[in-house]
Protein backbone atom coordinates (compact mmCIF):
# COMPACT_ATOMS: atom_id res chain seq x y z
CA UNK A 1 0.00 0.00 0.00
CA UNK A 2 0.91 3.78 -0.43
CA UNK A 3 1.03 5.51 2.82
CA UNK A 4 2.32 9.02 3.81
CA UNK A 5 5.06 9.31 6.67
CA UNK A 6 4.25 12.04 8.82
CA UNK A 7 6.27 11.54 11.88
CA UNK A 8 9.11 10.08 14.03
CA UNK A 9 8.41 7.04 16.35
CA UNK A 10 10.90 6.80 19.60
CA UNK A 11 11.67 3.66 18.56
CA UNK A 12 13.50 5.52 15.47
CA UNK A 13 11.09 4.27 12.54
CA UNK A 14 9.14 6.75 10.79
CA UNK A 15 4.87 6.75 11.28
CA UNK A 16 1.92 6.99 8.89
CA UNK A 17 -1.37 6.48 9.71
CA UNK A 18 -3.93 3.92 7.89
CA UNK A 19 -7.60 3.80 8.73
CA UNK A 20 -6.81 5.61 12.11
CA UNK A 21 -4.19 2.64 12.51
CA UNK A 22 -0.53 3.58 13.26
CA UNK A 23 1.73 2.24 10.93
CA UNK A 24 5.56 2.05 12.01
CA UNK A 25 7.78 1.98 8.83
CA UNK A 26 11.89 1.17 9.28
CA UNK A 27 14.41 2.97 7.12
CA UNK A 28 12.20 5.76 6.16
CA UNK A 29 11.88 9.61 7.09
CA UNK A 30 8.85 11.75 7.86
CA UNK A 31 7.54 13.27 4.58
CA UNK A 32 8.24 10.27 2.53
CA UNK A 33 5.38 8.45 0.45
CA UNK A 34 6.23 4.87 0.63
CA UNK A 35 5.45 1.82 -0.83
CA UNK A 36 4.77 -0.36 2.11
CA UNK A 37 3.75 -4.19 2.76
CA UNK A 38 2.07 -4.93 6.16
CA UNK A 39 4.34 -7.70 7.83
CA UNK A 40 3.00 -7.54 11.48
CA UNK A 41 -0.69 -6.22 12.64
CA UNK A 42 -2.15 -5.50 16.10
CA UNK A 43 -5.59 -4.23 17.01
CA UNK A 44 -3.65 -0.40 16.76
CA UNK A 45 -0.75 -0.55 14.94
CA UNK A 46 0.57 -1.91 12.38
CA UNK A 47 4.51 -2.60 11.52
CA UNK A 48 5.61 -2.46 7.74
CA UNK A 49 8.01 -3.13 5.24
CA UNK A 50 9.68 -0.70 2.97
CA UNK A 51 9.39 -1.80 -0.88
CA UNK A 52 9.78 1.32 -2.71
CA UNK A 53 9.72 5.38 -2.23
CA UNK A 54 7.45 7.25 -4.10
CA UNK A 55 8.03 10.27 -2.60
CA UNK A 56 11.55 10.59 -0.99
CA UNK A 57 12.83 13.56 1.61
CA UNK A 58 15.46 15.95 0.75
CA UNK A 59 16.97 14.78 4.26
CA UNK A 60 17.91 11.09 2.53
CA UNK A 61 21.34 10.29 1.39
CA UNK A 62 22.78 7.11 0.06
CA UNK A 63 24.08 4.59 3.33
CA UNK A 64 27.69 3.84 3.03
CA UNK A 65 27.46 0.54 4.45
CA UNK A 66 26.54 -2.83 2.30
CA UNK A 67 24.74 -4.09 5.38
CA UNK A 68 22.39 -1.48 6.38
CA UNK A 69 19.24 -2.59 6.58
CA UNK A 70 20.63 -6.69 7.00
CA UNK A 71 22.36 -6.57 10.07
CA UNK A 72 20.67 -5.28 13.17
CA UNK A 73 23.61 -2.25 14.47
CA UNK A 74 22.37 0.98 12.40
CA UNK A 75 18.98 2.78 11.90
CA UNK A 76 19.61 5.88 10.44
CA UNK A 77 22.73 5.81 8.42
CA UNK A 78 20.12 6.98 5.11
CA UNK A 79 18.81 10.19 7.13
CA UNK A 80 21.97 13.08 6.74
CA UNK A 81 23.86 13.66 9.84
CA UNK A 82 22.38 17.03 11.09
CA UNK A 83 18.27 15.86 10.80
CA UNK A 84 19.46 13.03 13.12
CA UNK A 85 20.30 16.08 15.54
CA UNK A 86 16.72 17.45 15.14
CA UNK A 87 14.97 14.34 15.39
CA UNK A 88 16.89 13.06 18.69
CA UNK A 89 16.19 16.72 20.31
CA UNK A 90 12.76 16.42 19.09
CA UNK A 91 12.49 12.85 20.31
CA UNK A 92 13.82 14.14 24.23
CA UNK A 93 10.94 16.84 24.33
CA UNK A 94 8.48 14.85 23.37
CA UNK A 95 8.70 12.11 25.67
CA UNK A 96 9.31 14.70 28.59
CA UNK A 97 6.10 16.43 27.46
CA UNK A 98 3.85 13.10 26.76
CA UNK A 99 5.10 11.11 29.73
CA UNK A 100 6.78 13.34 31.79
CA UNK A 101 4.13 16.21 31.33
CA UNK A 102 6.88 18.89 31.65
CA UNK A 103 7.43 21.67 29.07
CA UNK A 104 9.88 21.16 26.78
CA UNK A 105 11.30 24.55 26.11
CA UNK A 106 14.69 23.33 28.77
CA UNK A 107 15.67 20.84 25.89
CA UNK A 108 18.24 22.01 24.33
CA UNK A 109 19.47 21.27 20.55
CA UNK A 110 21.16 17.63 20.47
CA UNK A 111 25.00 18.11 20.77
CA UNK A 112 27.17 16.40 18.20
CA UNK A 113 30.45 14.54 18.10
CA UNK A 114 34.10 15.26 16.10
CA UNK A 115 32.81 11.68 14.43
CA UNK A 116 29.76 9.90 12.95
CA UNK A 117 30.94 7.50 11.94
CA UNK A 118 34.21 5.24 13.22
CA UNK A 119 33.31 6.56 16.61
CA UNK A 120 33.10 2.81 18.75
CA UNK A 121 35.65 2.06 21.20
CA UNK A 122 33.83 -1.31 22.08
CA UNK A 123 31.59 -3.89 19.80
CA UNK A 124 30.16 -6.94 20.46
CA UNK A 125 30.24 -9.89 17.70
CA UNK A 126 28.74 -12.86 16.94
CA UNK A 127 29.78 -16.19 15.05
CA UNK A 128 28.20 -17.45 12.01
CA UNK A 129 27.79 -20.83 11.26
CA UNK A 130 30.60 -20.70 8.91
CA UNK A 131 32.91 -19.09 12.06
CA UNK A 132 32.97 -16.04 10.50
CA UNK A 133 32.23 -12.64 12.39
CA UNK A 134 28.72 -10.83 12.41
CA UNK A 135 25.65 -8.95 13.71
CA UNK A 136 22.79 -10.44 14.25
CA UNK A 137 19.76 -9.32 12.48
CA UNK A 138 17.04 -6.73 13.66
CA UNK A 139 14.88 -9.29 15.91
CA UNK A 140 16.46 -12.07 15.06
CA UNK A 141 19.41 -14.41 16.12
CA UNK A 142 20.87 -15.10 12.80
CA UNK A 143 24.18 -13.50 11.98
CA UNK A 144 24.99 -11.27 9.12
CA UNK A 145 28.84 -12.12 8.12
CA UNK A 146 30.47 -8.75 7.94
CA UNK A 147 34.25 -7.50 7.00
CA UNK A 148 34.31 -4.41 8.40
CA UNK A 149 31.89 -1.99 10.40
CA UNK A 150 31.62 1.43 9.88
CA UNK A 151 30.71 2.51 13.16
CA UNK A 152 33.28 1.18 14.81
CA UNK A 153 37.42 2.65 15.04
CA UNK A 154 39.72 1.38 12.02
CA UNK A 155 41.95 -0.29 14.72
CA UNK A 156 38.99 -2.73 15.70
CA UNK A 157 37.92 -2.85 12.10
CA UNK A 158 41.61 -4.53 11.85
CA UNK A 159 41.16 -6.84 14.90
CA UNK A 160 37.62 -8.28 13.01
CA UNK A 161 40.05 -8.92 9.69
CA UNK A 162 42.58 -10.50 11.54
CA UNK A 163 39.99 -12.82 13.45
CA UNK A 164 38.11 -13.57 10.24
CA UNK A 165 41.03 -14.88 8.10
CA UNK A 166 42.22 -18.44 8.78
CA UNK A 167 45.92 -19.02 9.68
CA UNK A 168 46.37 -15.58 11.67
CA UNK A 169 47.81 -15.98 14.67
CA UNK A 170 44.71 -14.21 16.66
CA UNK A 171 42.62 -17.08 14.67
CA UNK A 172 44.72 -19.83 15.71
CA UNK A 173 44.45 -18.61 19.31
CA UNK A 174 40.66 -18.36 19.25
CA UNK A 175 40.14 -21.54 18.00
CA UNK A 176 42.70 -23.50 20.66
CA UNK A 177 39.96 -21.95 23.07
CA UNK A 178 36.93 -22.23 21.60
CA UNK A 179 38.24 -26.11 21.04
CA UNK A 180 38.17 -26.60 25.04
CA UNK A 181 34.83 -25.94 25.49
CA UNK A 182 31.34 -27.75 23.89
CA UNK A 183 30.26 -25.90 20.97
CA UNK A 184 27.22 -24.03 22.71
CA UNK A 185 29.19 -22.55 25.33
CA UNK A 186 30.40 -19.43 23.13
CA UNK A 187 27.99 -16.49 23.04
CA UNK A 188 29.71 -13.57 21.69
CA UNK A 189 33.23 -11.88 21.24
CA UNK A 190 34.04 -8.49 22.43
CA UNK A 191 36.38 -5.59 21.03
CA UNK A 192 37.75 -3.22 22.64
CA UNK A 193 40.16 -0.17 22.11
CA UNK A 194 41.82 2.80 24.13
CA UNK A 195 41.17 5.62 21.55
CA UNK A 196 43.94 7.77 23.05
CA UNK A 197 46.05 4.82 24.45
CA UNK A 198 46.24 2.88 21.69
CA UNK A 199 45.40 0.13 23.95
CA UNK A 200 43.47 -3.00 22.61
CA UNK A 201 41.45 -5.83 24.06
CA UNK A 202 40.03 -9.09 22.87
CA UNK A 203 37.41 -11.25 25.05
CA UNK A 204 35.19 -14.17 24.46
CA UNK A 205 32.21 -14.25 26.37
CA UNK A 206 30.47 -17.73 27.71
CA UNK A 207 27.15 -18.46 28.13
CA UNK A 208 27.59 -18.05 32.13
CA UNK A 209 28.49 -14.29 31.40
CA UNK A 210 32.11 -14.63 32.03
CA UNK A 211 34.80 -13.12 30.15
CA UNK A 212 37.76 -14.58 28.94
CA UNK A 213 40.54 -12.09 27.12
CA UNK A 214 41.87 -13.84 24.19
CA UNK A 215 44.40 -11.26 23.60
CA UNK A 216 45.49 -7.46 24.50
CA UNK A 217 45.90 -5.21 27.34
CA UNK A 218 44.54 -6.27 30.62
CA UNK A 219 42.86 -4.43 31.52
CA UNK A 220 43.06 -1.32 29.07
CA UNK A 221 43.28 2.61 29.77
CA UNK A 222 41.78 5.61 28.81
CA UNK A 223 42.77 9.04 28.33
CA UNK A 224 39.72 11.80 28.21
CA UNK A 225 40.49 15.70 29.15
CA UNK A 226 43.91 14.93 31.26
CA UNK A 227 41.95 12.10 33.19
CA UNK A 228 43.55 8.43 32.87
CA UNK A 229 41.00 5.54 33.62
CA UNK A 230 41.65 1.91 34.24
CA UNK A 231 39.03 0.02 32.60
CA UNK A 232 38.49 -4.08 33.25
CA UNK A 233 37.30 -6.65 30.58
CA UNK A 234 33.82 -6.52 32.46
CA UNK A 235 33.41 -2.99 33.10
CA UNK A 236 31.04 -0.87 31.50
CA UNK A 237 32.83 2.55 29.65
CA UNK A 238 31.10 5.03 27.48
CA UNK A 239 31.08 3.46 23.72
CA UNK A 240 32.10 7.07 22.02
CA UNK A 241 34.82 8.12 23.87
CA UNK A 242 34.70 11.54 22.35
CA UNK A 243 31.32 12.42 23.07
CA UNK A 244 32.28 10.91 27.17
CA UNK A 245 34.68 14.47 27.03
CA UNK A 246 31.30 16.10 26.16
CA UNK A 247 28.97 14.55 28.51
CA UNK A 248 31.97 14.98 31.74
CA UNK A 249 31.90 18.83 30.74
CA UNK A 250 28.34 19.11 30.43
CA UNK A 251 27.69 17.35 33.93
CA UNK A 252 30.48 19.64 35.86
CA UNK A 253 28.78 22.50 34.26
CA UNK A 254 25.68 21.57 35.45
CA UNK A 255 27.09 20.82 38.85
CA UNK A 256 28.97 24.27 38.71
CA UNK A 257 31.07 23.35 41.77
CA UNK A 258 32.61 26.07 43.22
CA UNK A 259 35.18 24.06 45.49
CA UNK A 260 33.11 23.53 49.21
CA UNK A 261 30.46 21.15 48.27
CA UNK A 262 29.74 17.19 49.15
CA UNK A 263 28.54 15.43 45.86
CA UNK A 264 26.81 11.99 45.90
CA UNK A 265 27.08 9.95 42.79
CA UNK A 266 25.06 6.98 42.30
CA UNK A 267 25.64 4.30 39.25
CA UNK A 268 29.30 5.98 39.61
CA UNK A 269 30.77 2.94 37.26
CA UNK A 270 34.26 2.94 37.07
CA UNK A 271 34.42 6.95 37.92
CA UNK A 272 34.43 8.86 34.68
CA UNK A 273 32.29 11.31 36.03
CA UNK A 274 33.84 10.54 39.85
CA UNK A 275 37.27 11.46 38.85
CA UNK A 276 36.60 14.69 37.27
CA UNK A 277 33.88 16.13 39.85
CA UNK A 278 36.86 15.18 42.75
CA UNK A 279 39.07 17.71 41.30
CA UNK A 280 36.33 20.31 41.30
CA UNK A 281 34.20 19.52 44.73
CA UNK A 282 35.22 19.36 48.71
CA UNK A 283 34.15 15.08 48.46
CA UNK A 284 32.73 13.12 46.74
CA UNK A 285 31.31 9.83 47.28
CA UNK A 286 30.34 6.94 44.65
CA UNK A 287 28.10 4.22 44.81
CA UNK A 288 28.39 1.24 42.68
CA UNK A 289 27.38 -2.20 43.23
CA UNK A 290 29.60 -4.21 40.01
CA UNK A 291 32.87 -5.66 41.92
CA UNK A 292 35.27 -4.99 38.34
CA UNK A 293 33.89 -1.49 38.13
CA UNK A 294 34.07 -0.69 42.00
CA UNK A 295 38.15 -2.07 41.45
CA UNK A 296 38.78 0.24 38.69
CA UNK A 297 37.16 2.93 40.19
CA UNK A 298 39.22 2.89 43.23
CA UNK A 299 42.46 2.61 41.14
CA UNK A 300 41.46 5.54 39.37
CA UNK A 301 40.58 7.43 42.39
CA UNK A 302 44.01 6.62 44.06
CA UNK A 303 45.17 9.82 44.38
CA UNK A 304 42.33 11.85 45.43
CA UNK A 305 41.97 11.60 48.75
CA UNK A 306 38.74 13.30 48.79
CA UNK A 307 36.88 10.59 46.67
CA UNK A 308 35.49 7.19 47.83
CA UNK A 309 33.92 4.30 46.63
CA UNK A 310 30.93 2.02 48.22
CA UNK A 311 30.39 -1.01 46.86
CA UNK A 312 26.45 -1.71 46.98
CA UNK A 313 23.09 -1.40 45.19
CA UNK A 314 22.02 2.03 44.67
CA UNK A 315 18.67 1.09 46.88
CA UNK A 316 20.86 -0.45 49.37
CA UNK A 317 22.87 2.52 49.59
CA UNK A 318 20.72 4.85 50.53
CA UNK A 319 20.00 3.16 53.84
CA UNK A 320 23.19 3.91 54.96
CA UNK A 321 23.62 6.10 58.08
CA UNK A 322 26.54 8.12 56.17
CA UNK A 323 24.64 9.05 53.30
CA UNK A 324 21.97 10.35 55.20
CA UNK A 325 24.44 12.35 58.00
CA UNK A 326 25.50 13.69 55.10
CA UNK A 327 24.25 17.30 53.80
CA UNK A 328 24.55 16.82 49.94
CA UNK A 329 25.02 19.99 47.72
CA UNK A 330 24.34 17.65 44.34
CA UNK A 331 23.47 14.17 43.10
CA UNK A 332 24.65 12.40 40.42
CA UNK A 333 22.63 9.68 39.27
CA UNK A 334 23.64 7.37 35.84
CA UNK A 335 21.17 4.62 35.80
CA UNK A 336 21.01 2.02 33.18
CA UNK A 337 18.43 2.90 30.33
CA UNK A 338 15.23 1.24 32.82
CA UNK A 339 15.84 4.22 34.59
CA UNK A 340 15.71 4.63 38.46
CA UNK A 341 13.27 2.18 39.95
CA UNK A 342 10.11 4.19 42.06
CA UNK A 343 11.19 3.20 45.58
CA UNK A 344 15.00 3.87 45.70
CA UNK A 345 13.43 6.96 43.63
CA UNK A 346 11.73 7.82 46.76
CA UNK A 347 14.66 7.19 49.11
CA UNK A 348 16.92 9.42 47.20
CA UNK A 349 14.06 12.38 47.18
CA UNK A 350 13.89 12.10 51.42
CA UNK A 351 17.54 13.75 50.87
CA UNK A 352 16.10 16.98 49.45
CA UNK A 353 19.39 17.58 47.81
CA UNK A 354 19.59 21.07 46.47
CA UNK A 355 20.59 20.03 42.62
CA UNK A 356 20.18 16.69 40.98
CA UNK A 357 22.07 16.15 37.63
CA UNK A 358 20.45 12.92 35.95
CA UNK A 359 22.33 11.05 33.26
CA UNK A 360 19.96 9.01 30.75
CA UNK A 361 20.35 6.80 27.89
CA UNK A 362 16.74 6.51 27.02
CA UNK A 363 14.28 9.34 26.80
CA UNK A 364 11.24 7.28 28.03
CA UNK A 365 12.58 6.43 31.40
CA UNK A 366 13.84 9.65 32.42
CA UNK A 367 10.76 11.06 31.22
CA UNK A 368 9.02 9.28 33.82
CA UNK A 369 11.32 9.80 36.86
CA UNK A 370 11.44 13.58 35.98
CA UNK A 371 7.77 13.18 36.03
CA UNK A 372 8.05 11.96 39.74
CA UNK A 373 10.85 14.32 40.40
CA UNK A 374 8.72 17.22 39.17
CA UNK A 375 5.81 16.20 41.84
CA UNK A 376 8.18 16.09 44.61
CA UNK A 377 9.58 19.81 44.04
CA UNK A 378 12.12 19.74 41.50
CA UNK A 379 12.37 21.80 38.40
CA UNK A 380 13.62 20.67 35.36
CA UNK A 381 15.85 23.91 34.43
CA UNK A 382 18.19 22.68 31.35
CA UNK A 383 18.04 19.48 29.60
CA UNK A 384 20.94 18.53 27.04
CA UNK A 385 20.94 16.33 24.89
CA UNK A 386 24.25 14.25 23.40
CA UNK A 387 24.79 12.02 19.86
CA UNK A 388 26.50 9.45 21.29
CA UNK A 389 25.30 6.61 18.77
CA UNK A 390 25.55 8.61 15.47
CA UNK A 391 23.53 6.99 12.93
CA UNK A 392 20.83 4.77 15.66
CA UNK A 393 18.02 6.66 17.03
CA UNK A 394 19.56 6.11 20.66
CA UNK A 395 20.76 8.85 22.91
CA UNK A 396 22.79 10.21 25.52
CA UNK A 397 21.04 13.58 28.16
CA UNK A 398 21.79 15.40 30.32
CA UNK A 399 19.33 16.63 32.80
CA UNK A 400 19.17 19.45 35.68
CA UNK A 401 17.03 19.50 38.31
CA UNK A 402 17.05 22.00 41.21
CA UNK A 403 14.95 21.39 44.19
CA UNK A 404 11.97 24.70 44.96
CA UNK A 405 12.68 26.04 49.07
CA UNK A 406 10.33 25.26 50.87
CA UNK A 407 8.41 22.46 48.45
CA UNK A 408 6.79 19.76 50.81
CA UNK A 409 8.12 16.28 49.66
CA UNK A 410 5.48 14.35 48.28
CA UNK A 411 5.42 12.53 45.19
CA UNK A 412 2.99 9.91 43.82
CA UNK A 413 3.15 6.86 40.89
CA UNK A 414 3.18 8.82 37.49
Amino acid sequence: MILELTDMAPTGESMGRLDGMVVFVPYALPGETVDVEIVHRRRTFARGRLVGIVRSSSHRVQPPCPYFTVCGGCEWQHIEASQQLIYKSRAVKEQLSHIGKLPDSVVQPCMAGPLVYGYRNHTQLAFSPSGALGYRRARSWQVVEISQCLLVDSHLNELIHEINHIGTPLRHHLEQIIAEHSPGDLRELHLRYGVHTTEWQVMVEWQDNQLSVLDGHIPIHEHIDGYMFVISPGSFFQVNTHVASLLISEVLNALALQGDESVLELYSGVGLLTVPISELASSVLGVEQYPEAVQDARVNLVSRSNARIIQADVNSALDLAEVHSTRWSAIVVDPPRSGIPYGTLMKLLELQVPRLVYVSCDPASLARDAHVLSTAGYELTHVQPLDMFPQTHHIEIVAVFTHQVGFALHAGRP
